[in-house]
């Protein structure tokens, strides 16, 4: 190339490859120093996560719901205190807590007046098969990896019957990760959480079915509800 009489070597410019660039950048001592500072953070979180807050997530959390659809029920587990809640039933029992050997239900749910009141009853006075909600049984029912698909046990096609009104028909329990899209599968979503984040066991406005007037009414009612899901 000519300008002004003189010949001018034409270069490219002297690009350094992407890799030269980041070697020449790790190199600098404050970038070093600022890596191992994100890395030790990063180990320490981990540690502190499986150390401290890991043990403290002993009780389980199952959101269920039929896939494609807003029917969510949700039900507690905390297996080492004997609790299980349940909430966002659909098919005549939209709240229950088993405790101690005892089922709590809301009174108006079994024809009782009395606003948000509940019935305690011991579990050996209704059908055989609430016992699938006790926490081992609805555990085991319940659990699904998150992408594990497979037939429903007895246990879990009941609770899903009882509680969201839905029949099997030969479909999958499936996590919620499984990619079905069919609109038919039963979807769990299954996390570890602390037991103080579940709902509570109530504490007041509690009524014994023993002090009730006539509480084989109130069992026939429950019974009935049951016999639906069971049948």
């Amino acid at each position: 190339m000519m300008a002004n009489g003189r010949v001018l070597n034409a270069r490219p410019f002297d690009e350094k490859q992407p890799s030269a660039w980041l070697f020449a950048l790790i190199g600098r001592r404050w970038v070093r120093v600022l890596l191992i500072g994100v890395v030790l953070l990063v180990v320490a979180g981990t540690v502190y996560y499986k150390t401290v807050v890991v043990p403290t997530l002993t009780a389980t959390r199952f959101e269920v719901s039929v896939e494609g659809q807003d029917n969510r029920l949700v039900v507690g587990v905390d297996d080492e205190a004997g609790v299980v809640t349940v909430s966002g039933g659909q098919n005549g029992l939209s709240e229950l807590v088993i405790s101690g050997g005892s089922l709590l239900v809301l009174a108006t749910e079994v024809g009782v007046g009395g606003g948000d009141k509940w019935v305690q009853m011991p579990l050996s006075l209704v059908d055989a098969h609430m016992g699938a909600l006790t926490p081992s049984r609805a555990l085991a029912a319940l659990s699904r990896d998150v992408k594990e698909c497979r037939k429903p046990s007895a246990d879990a096609t009941f609770i899903l019957r009882l509680l969201l009104g839905i029949s099997d028909n030969g479909v999958s329990l499936c996590g919620y990760g499984s990619g079905h899209a069919d609109g038919t599968h039963w979807i769990v979503d299954e996390k570890a959480v602390r037991p103080s984040e579940l709902n509570e066991v109530p504490s007041s406005s509690v009524l014994a079915l023993s002090a009730m007037a006539k509480p084989e009414a109130v069992l026939a009612a429950l019974d009935q509800l049951v016999a639906k899901s069971s049948a």
